[in-house]
């Protein structure tokens, strides 16, 4: 009976630990907020950077939203985002050719 128990246990524990390591996969946010949010941080850092741009994002199973301008022009790169879903708040601002 203890040895069912303590399996029980242990069974418990794993699941839970489970559950709190992974992020869920379905996004909080909407695809729309997120896209504000990216292109207000990318104009606070490269003002003009987001002119001419449709931005799509595109969410990844690590939480994270990639969003991105797609490859209009040939010279230099598009103004990309990395935003956290949880929070909404921008962990990256690049340019990506």
């Amino acid at each position: 009976m203890v040895s069912m128990l303590a399996r029980l246990i242990v069974v418990v524990c794993a699941v839970c630990q489970n559950a709190a390591a992974e992020p869920g996969t379905e996004p909080r946010m909407t695809k729309q907020k997120v896209i504000a949010a990216a292109k207000k941080a990318i104009e606070a850092r490269y003002s003009g950077a987001t002119k001419g741009y449709p931005f799509d994002a595109v969410f990844q199973n690590n939480g994270i939203w990639g969003v991105y301008a797609p490859r209009l022009s040939r010279g230099g790169g598009e103004p990309n985002a990395e935003v956290r879903d949880r929070d909404g708040k921008v962990l990256k601002i690049y340019f990506a050719r």
